[in-house]
């Protein structure tokens, strides 16, 4: 799936592949998520014409976009960017217990500990996947998809739960 992907971007777009190795080389962060965006629309824009089963779920697709950029380095003789740390888990059903850090002075204008901790705890049995991809992402310094699927969940959690309490 890789090679199809990588040859097709070559092939048809180029310039996404340029601008994925540039920003890749330079190493800015946001830019480089933005490169790898850019290589993952144009994948889903025309998957079904190169017959592709790009990756959904946020794991697969930052392995496609890593796995590019890796390709990229190393046809340009460049050392692969490490990873830091260790991975929060092998996969995302064995996660470890989640850990209550305290809230800062400012949310607890608005929220208690207690509230923040239901919330959390709520997310993380429910979603290991996105907190898994989460983790991943920063670790390797590429955040795509889960960073914003992660930030809705959240928020959306936070709505319905001061919802709740309103009524």
């Amino acid at each position: 799936m890789v090679d199809q992907a990588t040859h097709y971007l070559v092939r048809q777009h180029p310039e996404l592949m340029k601008r994925m190795r540039l920003e890749d080389f330079a190493g800015t962060d946001t830019d480089l998520s933005d490169a790898a965006w850019g290589l993952l629309e144009a994948l889903d824009a025309n998957a079904a014409e190169i017959g592709l089963a790009v990756p959904i779920n946020p794991v697969g697709r930052l392995d496609l976009a890593c796995e590019i950029s890796r390709r990229l380095r190393s046809a340009y003789g460049r050392r692969d960017r490490k990873a830091r740390g260790k991975p929060l888990a092998e996969t995302a059903d064995q996660l470890p217990p989640l850990c209550s850090l305290q809230l800062d002075e400012r949310p607890k204008r608005r929220l208690t500990q207690e509230q923040v901790d239901i919330l959390l705890q709520a997310s993380y049995a429910a979603h290991p996947e996105l907190w898994f991809a989460v983790a991943e992402e920063y670790r390797i310094d590429l955040r795509l998809d889960a960073n914003s699927r992660f930030r809705s969940v959240l928020r959306d959690a936070l709505l319905a739960s001061v919802s709740a309490v309103a009524t």
